[in-house]
């Protein structure tokens, strides 16, 4: 397994592909299924953006800030390690999609748009509101 102070440097030369390597393969030696879960994700996205770069089908700067936050979320899983290379219990990782908050309900179904609605940030005034999704 790779030191912190290694993966790190990977991450910040622009080898993020790499250290994503690294973190899978020791996730799978360690038997850490939430790490393993939480590079996979991060590995997931690395793609995703290597492949819309590729294509050209975002804006330039949409793929640098994606792999901007694929890099921020390594650095901080990295920060989150044990010595032995395990995530530390109720760790937080910055860099991912933040959770809904509130209270959330969700209108429509898997094979139509769906969409999420969170009750604080609803001001209807006391009023009813029309969503037409067609």
């Amino acid at each position: 397994m790779m030191t912190k102070g290694e993966l790190k440097t990977l991450v910040s030369e622009g080898n993020a592909r790499q250290a994503i390597q690294s973190l899978l393969v020791s996730a799978q030696a360690l038997g850490d299924n939430e790490l393993l879960n939480l590079v996979t994700i991060q590995s997931s996205r690395q793609e995703q953006a290597e492949r819309t770069k590729l294509l050209n089908t975002t804006h330039p700067d949409e793929v640098r800030r994606e792999f901007a936050n694929v890099e921020v979320a390594l650095l901080s899983i990295v920060d989150q390690l044990t010595e032995e290379g395990r995530l530390k219990p109720n760790a937080v990782i910055a860099g991912n999609p933040p959770a809904p908050k509130g209270n959330t309900s969700s209108i429509g179904d898997q094979n139509k748009n769906t969409v999420v609605l969170q009750e604080k940030d609803i001001n209807t005034g006391g009023g009813d509101f029309t969503i037409n999704m067609s």
